[in-house]
């Protein structure tokens, strides 16, 4: 044997420990990069499909005086709109203990007949009765709430009032409640005028013929 490779064999027999560490460590550390590699691949293609699912808007305009049947009439007849939605949301507080916490309510002018930004059921009512509120299910903990619980929100125009959460839904449109620390509700328009708020929707989402969304396969 020549003296480089008899030096070889003579340090790999007296450093076995440390050739066995080292070769664990290379094993550990593939199959860390394969993981992440495989999860990334995953999450790239699921996230897509799942976002583009709920068919978003390619245009929210508000109008100060709400969108009239009139305006709404017009945007679906227009040539260059494919899909038009008229929609509310509102910025307000919820109180989780001692604290209040920020609150998005989305406001559909039917829960049975969204085309745009739609989110799906989970569990619980559809569309919500009169009084009450779907939660997505990214914010239960935030709210620290569950099914049939009572919540405490106060609406910019309104006074503290206590709605009940009648059921859950998966918004795949937002980013999860803990992440930007805000309870996602929904709610019909007439539950919005018990708190306080006018039901009027401002917002006219449209998506344009010329660019249809498709879903990732």
């Amino acid at each position: 044997m020549k003296p480089r490779w008899a030096k070889v064999a003579g340090d790999l027999r007296s450093e076995r420990g440390r050739l066995l560490l080292m070769l664990v460590a290379v094993a550990v550390s593939l199959a860390a990069i394969g993981t992440v590699l495989g999860s990334w691949a995953i999450l790239t293609r699921d996230i897509a499909s799942n976002y583009l699912g709920t068919a978003p808007a390619e245009a929210t305009l508000e109008f100060e005086g709400g969108v009239s049947d009139e305006v709404l009439t017009r945007a679906r007849a227009d040539q260059a709109v494919s899909v038009a939605d008229r929609r509310e949301v509102i910025a307000g507080r919820v109180r989780v203990g001692d604290d209040f916490r920020p609150l998005l309510l989305f406001v559909p002018e039917r829960f049975e007949t969204m085309r745009l930004n739609t989110f799906r059921p989970l569990d619980g009512a559809w569309p919500p009765p009169a009084g009450t509120v779907l939660l997505e299910r990214s914010g239960l903990e935030m709210a620290n709430a569950t099914m049939s619980s009572s919540l405490r929100v106060k609406l910019p125009n309104g006074r503290p009032s206590t709605v009940t959460v009648s059921g859950l839904v998966h918004d795949p449109g937002l980013a999860p409640a803990w992440q930007e620390r805000t309870v996602y509700a929904y709610a019909t328009p007439e539950t919005v005028a018990m708190l306080g708020e006018s039901p009027t929707l401002h917002e006219l989402r449209v998506q344009f013929a010329s660019h249809p969304r498709t879903v990732v396969e």
